[in-house]
């Protein structure tokens, strides 16, 4: 359920990143614009691979986590003593390309515990990385258009993040993930929590 929130905040970042420095920090800020959308998308994955700690504490094998921590920190380590030769890029480069693959085989090693299969876990991811990555598109079709229109960043930075935000609850309202669902279901009886169902209740008929 994590993943309903996190996905899509790390993804917008990543999709506005060049004009939030701009509009924030200015042009002497642009050579860490790749930077924030590499750290977005490798976030995106982090925020669910961390709950796999909660896996092994669960089933008493705190001792395979330990050594899979420890095998995946040598594994980081060593990305970024080679990064590091060309450069802050070079090195949040090579950490990504380390960290991605080393989250997928976490999972792996997490779910054979549970006897889980991991195919069905990414199924339930599903609907907030497609969602996501639609989101991503409209913001970038969204920034490409404005800019080509010369509006300032400061427009395209709170046209993009609205867009992107409508953009993402209405795909998720159509999709009605059980993520969304458990969500509302912690939500306390108000105004907020009626007018989610409301247009769910609108979306599904």
């Amino acid at each position: 359920g994590i993943a309903l929130f996190t996905f899509p905040l790390t993804i917008g970042l990543a999709a506005l990143a060049k004009p939030f420095v701009l509009s924030v920090y200015g042009d002497k800020w642009v050579p860490s614009i790749v930077l924030i959308k590499i750290l977005a998308i490798v976030a995106s994955i982090q925020s669910v691979a961390v709950t796999i700690s909660n896996i092994f504490i669960a089933k008493g094998r705190t001792d395979i986590h330990f050594k899979w921590k420890l095998f995946s920190s040598l594994l980081i380590a060593l990305s970024f003593i080679i990064g590091i030769h060309w450069g802050v890029i070079g090195l949040t480069l090579l950490y990504a390309i380390t960290m991605v693959p080393l989250s997928f085989v976490g999972f792996v090693i997490a779910f054979k515990l549970i006897k889980l299969n991991y195919l069905n876990f990414f199924r339930e991811l599903a609907p907030y990385a497609i969602s996501s990555a639609l989101m991503y598109t409209s913001i970038w079709l969204t920034i490409f258009w404005l800019e080509k229109q010369n509006y300032s960043m400061n427009i395209i930075l709170i046209t993009g993040t609205l867009l992107g935000t409508l953009t993402y609850t209405v795909l998720i309202l159509l999709w009605k993930p059980r993520g969304l669902t458990d969500f509302i279901q912690l939500i306390p009886e108000s105004r907020f929590k009626n007018a989610i169902i409301f247009f769910i209740t609108l979306f599904h008929g």
